[in-house]
């Protein structure tokens, strides 16, 4: 058996990944090998380090022979080694495995020579091919043997044998602009890559022309862009780069050519836009005039835009970013054409992408049955514009349907409820989150209400979910909420603690809470508003948001694919710093949607708030909390002004059970607790409890249960 094929068994119960790039040994004087130019300058113990350099390619042992030069005076002691695995010896042929796949750098062996003399200079010191497969050899990731390189190292050596084992950079790629590449800006940068394998700097020769042959033009530049400055329009240029490492080796890459853009390239561009009917009433759409790629500066221009007088009005025009400071500017209506001009001392630099102007026109999509594109067109243009090539733009009229695909893409699906949610919290400003398509609002309104509700957002997710919501213009009419009668929101509690104030809204009624929305304002000069404690389970909806739209204003929505009773727990908490000791404000409830529509506006003024308590306008008794209950539940009451309160408790026969509170009390929000007891003290069985009130000529009577 040859040794390669002994240590290729040994070496196969490791595992690697090959790759196919050769390998080479050397000789050095470090085991880093950095200095291949060996010094042995009196007589004692020499080393010599041999390391395998291999970069890009994983080894996982190598062979070779590296026996005294017959110029090295002295005599071969011992091979050192870290590896696990060695097979013969440096002098007669050597196989060495790694125990793993490696790359880079790897000193693979160190050998021990004892001198009696100094050796003479210049003294050669060749790795050699084993004598067995008569290759210096390696192993790959794959434990498949493959041939390598050795290489001259010297002892001694001076300048007539210097020695240089440095690999040469790699050879110039990825040029940008790319090769053969066309219409390429005027302004253009070239870059490059290029690297040394051993991790060195490198400097660069870049040639570049209009010929084939370029000429040089930067020697020895450091970093891998070039800038040739300003560019002919449609010319062809050719360039070519030459990397260099620190010991000065060089490779040459390829000659490269691209070719700048045509005049047609440097062009005057009247923006295109989608207008369309939608809920949010404007009819005023705004149309760039562009300058791009100029090919020269621009310091004097004009050009008429033609139009449609019958389908656009215009309305004004201003100064585009690239003409925002210039001195003398205009734009006038000539019937069907819009005149644009003007000129200053401060050109626009070439090559410059941006507006020169901004026209407002009014279109009223709304009064149209179809859709209808009006196009806007540059015509006579004048001074430094003549160069540039016209492009015409267009607005159109689109008609839109209550489709649910509120993103545009062709689908209604679960990114569709989220951006009508989105768009009923933002409205009247277009949504966030990416949802800002055309046609959005009109798109989201799936029972066409006139507006973009949480509970759209339900029936877009039911919709997709199962199809257990159509859309209005359907088969079926849309089933947008939960709620089994109308819900009143109120304010339940607002309690002052130190500087802040905490206010309770709550849902008298059925309470069944499927899609919601309403707005709360807030006086901004006497409170601030801090964050948002949901009442109902928040988990149980997929969106459930407070958000702060302009100051002193909360738009607070949401909607649950299982619709979640509200009666008990109440809406939502609200918190605020009170950062003023004014008098005077309210915080109004308002704007209810979906099932909270048609209750009436609640309004909570700011003074009234007296020992923790609101003002309230009318008697009321609310459900009990928890309901059912045990052990205990709580029973909270108005009353709009002072006096006598009678609040008892009774079975289903009509007897009474317990009286809860029974005299005097001071205008506000009141509560008391039952625990299930009579008027002994005695537990009380489980079954259907009354509790009502009595108060001025008001008789309030709310049902409870009682669980054991």
């Amino acid at each position: 058996m040859g040794r390669s094929l002994a240590l290729a068994l040994i070496l196969a119960v490791w595992a690697g990944l090959a790759s196919a790039q050769v390998p080479t040994v050397a000789i050095f004087n470090d085991s880093l090998g950095v200095d291949c130019n060996l010094s042995q300058t009196s007589p004692g113990v020499f080393k010599a380090y041999v390391v395998l350099t291999s970069t890009t390619v994983g080894v996982t042992g190598v062979q070779f022979a590296a026996p005294k030069p017959s110029c090295l005076t002295g005599s071969y002691l011992v091979d050192l080694t870290r590896f696990p695995v060695t097979i013969g010896n440096s002098q007669t042929g050597i196989s060495i495995g790694f125990g793993g796949c490696l790359s880079g750098r790897i000193h693979v062996l160190t050998i021990l020579y004892l001198t009696d003399a100094t050796t003479p200079a210049c003294c050669a010191y060749p790795v050699l091919p084993d004598p067995v497969e008569g290759i210096v050899g390696y192993t790959d990731c794959s434990f498949e043997l493959f041939a390598g390189e050795g290489w001259v190292s010297t002892i001694n050596g001076d300048a007539s044998c210097p020695c240089d084992q440095s690999l040469p950079p790699t050879v110039p790629s990825s040029p940008s602009p790319a090769d053969h590449e066309f219409n390429c800006y005027q302004n253009t940068d070239l870059s490059w890559a290029s690297t040394d394998p051993e991790g060195f700097p490198l400097t660069y020769d870049v040639y570049f022309g209009t010929g084939p042959n370029p000429p040089l033009v930067s020697h020895d530049k450091l970093g891998n862009t070039y800038q040739p400055g300003l560019l002919a329009l449609a010319t062809t240029y050719y360039w070519r780069i030459v990397a260099r490492n620190v010991h000065g080796k060089t490779t040459e890459g390829p000659t490269w050519s691209f070719t700048t853009q045509a005049d047609m390239s440097s062009r005057l561009v009247v923006s295109r836009l989608i207008h369309y009917c939608g809920l949010v009433t404007t009819d005023t759409v705004a149309v760039d005039l562009a300058v791009e790629n100029n090919a020269w500066p621009i310091s004097a221009a004009g050009v008429d835009i033609g139009y449609d007088p019958a389908l656009l009005t215009f309305l004004s025009g201003e100064k585009g970013g690239l003409t925002a400071g210039w001195s003398t500017f205009g734009v006038e209506d000539r019937g069907t054409k819009i005149r644009v001009g003007g000129y200053d001392p401060t050109a626009i630099p070439a090559g410059s992408n941006g507006a020169f102007a901004r026209l407002f026109f009014l279109m009223d999509c709304c009064a149209e049955d179809s859709t209808v594109t009006v196009a806007l067109c540059p015509e006579n243009q004048t001074d430094d514009f003549i160069v540039l090539w016209p492009q015409c733009g267009e607005v159109k009229c689109e008609k839109y349907t209550h489709d649910g695909d509120v993103t545009g893409d062709g689908a209604v699906t679960p990114r569709d409820a989220l951006c009508a949610f989105e768009g009923y919290m933002s409205f009247p400003d277009p949504p966030a989150l990416g949802c800002d398509h055309p046609g959005w609002d009109v798109r989201g309104d799936v029972n066409c209400s006139a507006s973009v509700t949480p509970g759209d957002a339900l029936c877009i997710f039911n919709h997709w979910l199962n199809g257990s919501c159509a859309f209005c213009g359907g088969s079926a009419a849309p089933g947008l909420a939960a709620s089994s009668g109308s819900t009143t929101v109120v304010f339940e509690d607002a309690r002052v603690d130190g500087g802040h104030l905490s206010v309770v809204l709550g849902a008298d009624g059925p309470g069944i809470i499927g899609a919601f929305g309403l707005d709360i304002a807030y006086p901004t000069e006497r409170l601030e508003f801090l964050d948002a404690v949901w009442r109902m389970p928040s988990d149980k909806f997929e969106r459930i948001e407070a958000r702060v739209r302009p100051a002193g204003e909360l738009r607070l929505g949401g909607y649950a694919e299982d619709a979640v009773d509200a009666s008990v727990s109440g809406l939502v908490e609200l918190r605020f710093r009170i950062s003023s000791s004014s008098e005077g404000g309210a915080i109004v409830a308002r704007g209810f949607t979906d099932d909270l529509a048609g209750s009436e506006e609640a309004k909570l003024e700011l003074d009234a708030i007296t020992g923790g308590s609101p003002a309230v306008a009318d008697y009321a008794l609310h459900q009990n909390v928890p309901n059912p209950f045990n052990p205990s539940t709580e029973i909270r009451f108005e009353t709009p002004s002072a006096g006598a309160v009678s609040l008892a408790v009774y079975d289903v026969e009509g007897r009474l059970i317990k009286r809860l509170a029974d005299g005097p009390m001071p205008r506000g929000v009141h509560h008391v607790e039952w625990n299930g007891d009579d008027e002994r003290g005695a537990d009380v069985s489980s079954g259907v409890y009354f509790y009502v009130m009595r108060a001025g000529e008001r008789t309030l009577t709310r049902k409870m249960v009682y669980l054991k």
